[in-house]
């Protein structure tokens, strides 16, 4: 049989908080695009989540900022000039 490992994390600010850099990055219910004006990435809202919760779940709530973390296809950044 199949063992699952299973983690609480607190999911305060998951969406709200940039998976890239850890700036807080409010936003809107409706709007579905994470844009992190600090460190330029543009993800989708869910994907941003999920890294934030996984990133919780072992042990380190944000990684060091990156173009892309983790190598995610359909992973967007820009220039901020």
């Amino acid at each position: 049989m199949l063992e699952v490992k299973t983690i609480a994390v607190n999911p305060q600010n998951t969406s709200q908080d940039c998976s890239n850099c850890g700036e807080k990055v409010p936003k809107e219910l409706s709007q579905r695009t994470h844009s992190c004006l600090r460190c330029g990435i543009i993800i989708d809202r869910d994907l941003n989540v999920a890294i934030n919760i996984k990133n919780r779940a072992a042990g380190h709530p944000v990684l060091k900022a990156r173009a892309c973390p983790m190598q995610w296809q359909d992973c967007e950044t820009r220039s901020l000039h």
